[in-house]
C-alpha cells in the first residue's frame, strides 16, 4: 500500500528514508497545532481590538487578597489596615499584604498571577481594560505637597501661583529671589539663592498626577513636557521616590520637590500654599482635601485626570491625586476563589465605611462617599457579566454581591 502511495504521488524516484522522515515531520507539525489550539481555549486567551492575544491569568486564592503598586497610599493603607485588623480578628493577617512599588510594577505582577489587585494614580485605557479584562474603580483622593528649603521660610509661609510653578519646573524661574516670586509673596524677602528642583528618576504614580496637574495650568507644560508616569524633565535632579525626595529636599538649600501629603511629618521642611482656581492659596490639609470631594461626580467613574486638575471649589487644594484599583474579572471562578474575592470586597466596603479614619490618622487622603461605592459594585456586576468573547460568570458576581 505505501508503495502504491509513493507511484501516485510519484515519490517514487525518491529514496524511501527521506520520504518518511518529511511524513513524520508533518505528523508532529500537525499534533502541536492542535495542541496549540485546544491550549488557547484552555487558558483564557482574549482577543484584543488590534487582533493580539492577552491572557488571563489564573490566580490562586491565597493572592487574591495579596495587593502591590503605588506607593502613595501607603501611610494611609499602614494606619487603617491595623484598626482593620484589630476588628477582624478571626483574619490571617499574613494573607493580607500591600507591595508599594509603582503601578506599572504592580500591573505586571496582576498580569503574571503574582497580585490579586492592584493599586495604581491613573486611570487605565480602555484598550488596557480590554487587554487585561480587569476593572478598574476609583477609592480616594489624595494630596501632593509641594515642599522647599528656604531659609527663613516656615511651613505655609512661600506661595506659588498658577504660573509660577510650572515656570519653576519648566525652568525658566531658577533664583528664590526672581521678581516673579516676590510678586507672589510681597510679605516675605526671599534670599537670593539657587532653586533645585528634586524629582523621581524613575516611573511613578506621584508623577503622573504632578505632570497631569501642570499639563492643565500650563500650556507650555503640555505641549513640551506633557503628563505621564515617566517624563523628560526640563530641569532637576532625580530620586527614586517620595520618602528619599524628601529626605533630599531636606539636606538642599534651595531645595523644592513634590510627594504625597502624608510623608510631610517625617521632614522638616516647608509645604508650599498653591493658588487654586478660584486665585485663592490653600495649603495641603485634610479639609482642604475633603472640599473637593464634592466635585467628583461618581457616574465619571473611569478617569478622573481632568477633573482632579480643575476643581473649581474656593477651599479646594488644588492638587490632588486620584487612587484606582484595578482587578481581573474572573468570570467563572472557584467556590474558593468565590469565598477570597467576597473577602476582598469586604475590605473595599469597610474602608469606605470607616473613611473618616483618614483624618484621625493625621493622612492628607480622603475615601470618595458611599454613593460611588454603590456605583463601584453595580459596574463590577455588569462588567463580569459582559465580555467581547466570554460571557461567563454572571451568576458568580451576581452571589457575590448581593449580600450588598
Amino acid at each position: 500500500m505505501f508503495s502504491t502511495i509513493l507511484k501516485n504521488f510519484h515519490l517514487d524516484r525518491i529514496p524511501r528514508e527521506i520520504v518518511i522522515m518529511w511524513l513524520v515531520i508533518f505528523g508532529l507539525c500537525g499534533i502541536l497545532f492542535l495542541l496549540i489550539d485546544f491550549s488557547s481555549e484552555e487558558t483564557g486567551i482574549l482577543k484584543t481590538p488590534s487582533g493580539e492575544h492577552a491572557t488571563t491569568p489564573t490566580l490562586e486564592p491565597r493572592l487574591a487578597n495579596i495587593g502591590a503598586g503605588s506607593t502613595t497610599i501607603t501611610p494611609l493603607y499602614a494606619s487603617m489596615s491595623k484598626v482593620f485588623f484589630h476588628e477582624k480578628s478571626h483574619l490571617n493577617q499574613e494573607q493580607y499584604k500591600y507591595i508599594p512599588l509603582n503601578s506599572e510594577v504592580g500591573l505586571d505582577m496582576l498580569k503574571h498571577g503574582k497580585v490579586g489587585y492592584v493599586s495604581m494614580d491613573r486611570p487605565l485605557t480602555p484598550y488596557e481594560r480590554l487587554s487585561l479584562d480587569a476593572f478598574q474603580f476609583p477609592t480616594l483622593i489624595y494630596g501632593v505637597t509641594i515642599a522647599v528649603n528656604i531659609p527663613g521660610i516656615e511651613d505655609r509661609q512661600l506661595r506659588l501661583s498658577r504660573k509660577t510653578l510650572p515656570d519653576i519646573f519648566l525652568g525658566k524661574i531658577t533664583r528664590w529671589n526672581d521678581p516673579k516670586l516676590a510678586a507672589d509673596n510681597p510679605e516675605l524677602t526671599l534670599p537670593d539663592l539657587e532653586i533645585v528642583l528634586l524629582h523621581p528618576s524613575t516611573d511613578s504614580d506621584i508623577t503622573f498626577t504632578m505632570t497631569n496637574y501642570l499639563s492643565v495650568i500650563s500650556a507650555e507644560w503640555a505641549n513640551n513636557v506633557g503628563r505621564g508616569m515617566g517624563v523628560k524633565w526640563p530641569v532637576g535632579i532625580g530620586e527614586t521616590d517620595d520618602p528619599d525626595i524628601g529626605h533630599k529636599i531636606e539636606n538642599t538649600l534651595g531645595g523644592i520637590g513634590f510627594f504625597e501629603s502624608g510623608f510631610i511629618s517625617q521632614y522638616k521642611i516647608s509645604s508650599v500654599l498653591l493658588e487654586n482656581a478660584s486665585g485663592r492659596y490653600v495649603a495641603p490639609i485634610h479639609s482642604a482635601i475633603d472640599a473637593c470631594i464634592p466635585f467628583f461626580d461618581e457616574n465619571v467613574f473611569y478617569d478622573y485626570s481632568e477633573v482632579q486638575a480643575r476643581l473649581p471649589g474656593p477651599e479646594c487644594y488644588p492638587l490632588v491625586g486620584m487612587n484606582y484599583t484595578v482587578v481581573l474579572l474572573n468570570r467563572s471562578p472557584t467556590l474558593e476563589q468565590t469565598t477570597c474575592i467576597a473577602e476582598f470586597w469586604e475590605i473595599i466596603s469597610w474602608m469606605f465605611d470607616h473613611g473618616d479614619l483618614a483624618e484621625e490618622m493625621g493622612t492628607i487622603a480622603s475615601f470618595l462617599p458611599q454613593r460611588f461605592l454603590k456605583k463601584i459594585y453595580e459596574e463590577y456586576a455588569r462588567e463580569s457579566r459582559a465580555s467581547p468573547e466570554n460571557n461567563m460568570g454572571s451568576d458568580g458576581a451576581e452571589e457575590i454581591y448581593s449580600e450588598f
